[in-house]
């Protein structure tokens, strides 16, 4: 059915290449997370009208994975004396965490969810686009 759709097109190459390849060619950022997932064969949800596609998604995280690699970025947050917990999973794959304990008001807070939380489950969990922090309680 698809084989002819005007939109498609077959990329052959290894996942590196294939990343690479798309980001010297695509520049919105709203299409990064899709690409990433087809290259890296995680979950796609095809929602099709008619017998035709209109509309590819990211199927959403697992809730357990995200706690599970959560858990074990734990103690290292837990030894500056902060602490992340889980808040919710967006439909797109953002995934909301609370920093609480010493993460509150850290001038470091960011480095810890962007190259430490989102890094770990973007790179771990299939279908997590981006972390964000919510305010405190």
């Amino acid at each position: 059915m698809l084989d002819n759709a005007p939109f498609m097109s077959v990329a052959t190459g290894s996942r590196d290449e294939l990343e690479q390849a798309h980001s010297n060619s695509v520049n919105n950022s709203a299409q990064w997370p899709l690409m990433r997932g087809i290259v890296r064969n995680e979950p796609i949800t095809l929602t099709v009208e008619n017998g035709y596609p209109v509309q590819m998604t990211l199927s959403p995280p697992d809730r357990a994975s995200v706690e599970a690699v959560l858990e074990a970025l734990r103690p290292s947050i837990k030894a500056d004396g902060g602490d992340v917990e889980l808040v919710n999973i967006t439909d797109d794959g953002i995934v909301r965490v609370r920093l609480l304990g010493a993460c509150i008001g850290c001038p470091s807070s960011q480095i810890t969810l962007r190259g430490g939380i989102e890094a770990n489950l973007v790179g771990q969990v299939s279908g997590v686009t981006g972390v964000e922090a919510v305010e405190a309680a």
